[in-house]
């Protein structure tokens, strides 16, 4: 099967009204993504400005800091995790990657007023490339008199924290991408895409968006296709749906239903990969894999973090435990120990109650 140009005619495929008029990236440029498809450009900047932002910041430059952390040498595409720790003044740290690893960078300046002098002001700044050209305002004496100074040793965390789950926003980046391979894979079908279309272009960060389902299922034949830690973008026909599976690091894995009605039968998949490691991306067609759509059962609430583990030790993570859980909320409250599979119909970033 021939999957021609990215795009299936004038109008944008996201919106179905304006005509396309920008390059959508399929993977996100931000996490090494080079394939785009032809859309409006006011999806393109809705997208790019309310969820998928949002997402880069919060689940993949993070973890891709940590991989790089434990010895996992993925590319660097500006990887920059924002506010990974605040120091015990209130100094706020991006952690960005370097050659072995990744190191911190302070961001802002601590301003405090002396309470015996208001006059006098006690600014404390990183002792770094952004802190010193931060400080070169403090230096002016047209402004300032410099009266001491001080080093003091910042008291960096040994393990950082990360609050991770199936939030919106990552919900809806899994969206964009299925419907992007699966308006490539199945061009006349585009206008059927009605429920997911609807989500997509009028995105709300509170409020799970219920064409995509969070699926910790095992589907061996689609994990055989790829290497580890690698991101896939799957999409084929079932007997009366369109629907799509994406994986994210190979262990965060989302179902996405496109299509609740097709009008015709295409008998070829689309499989989409980008290797974060190598950087290299494919797309390519092969035979259905007939993967079941998402339904309610049992399952292993921390198999993604046991998946994304094992994929950063095959690729020469230095350590077996890249993640652990701390803690897992339910509600709010903090669980005493994480539950064993549980009955699971959806997820909201906290772990379901686990069935009786």
């Amino acid at each position: 099967m021939e999957f021609g140009p990215s795009n299936s005619g004038i109008l944008c495929p996201y919106c179905n009204e304006r005509e396309v008029g920008s390059d959508d990236h399929i993977f996100l440029e931000a996490i090494g993504g080079r394939r785009t498809i032809r859309a409006c450009k006011p999806c393109n900047d809705l997208f790019g400005h309310s969820f998928e932002g949002s997402a880069v910041a919060t689940f993949f430059h993070p973890l891709m800091i940590q991989l790089r952390g434990v010895g996992v040498s993925v590319i660097d595409t500006g990887i920059k995790w924002k506010r990974a720790f605040v120091d015990d003044y209130g100094m706020v740290y991006n952690a960005v990657p370097e050659k072995d690893g990744y190191k911190f960078e302070s961001t802002n300046v601590v301003v405090n007023r002396d309470k015996a002098n208001p006059r006098t002001f006690l600014p404390v700044l990183g002792d770094d490339r952004v802190g010193r050209r931060q400080m070169k305002q403090f230096l002016d004496p047209s402004k300032f008199r410099l009266v001491s100074t001080e080093k003091r040793l910042v008291n960096v965390p040994q393990e950082l924290k990360l609050d991770w789950g199936f939030s919106p926003d990552l919900r809806l980046t899994a969206l964009k991408m299925a419907f992007a391979v699966g308006a490539i894979a199945f061009p006349d079908e585009v206008a059927n895409f009605v429920e997911a279309r609807k989500e997509l272009t009028r995105p709300d960060l509170n409020v799970m968006p219920t064409s995509v389902a969070a699926d910790l299922r095992d589907h061996a034949g689609l994990d055989s296709l790829r290497d580890a830690l690698c991101h896939v973008i799957y999409a084929e026909q079932g007997d009366d749906c369109i629907h799509g599976f994406v994986q994210l690091f190979g262990a965060v894995q989302f179902w996405v239903r496109l299509a609740a009605q097709v009008s015709g039968r295409r008998t070829d998949a689309l499989i989409a990969k980008l290797d974060p490691v190598t950087g290299a991306e494919s797309f390519g067609s092969l035979p259905p894999l007939n993967l079941p759509p998402f339904r309610e059962g049992m399952v292993d609430g921390l198999a993604p973090m046991r998946k994304l583990n094992a994929g950063a030790a095959h690729r020469g993570a230095r350590t077996a435990e890249m993640l652990k859980v701390n803690e897992i909320r339910v509600d709010g409250v903090p669980l005493k120990a994480p539950p064993r599979p549980y009955w699971m119909s959806s997820w909201t970033g906290y772990v379901p109650k686990k069935r009786t």
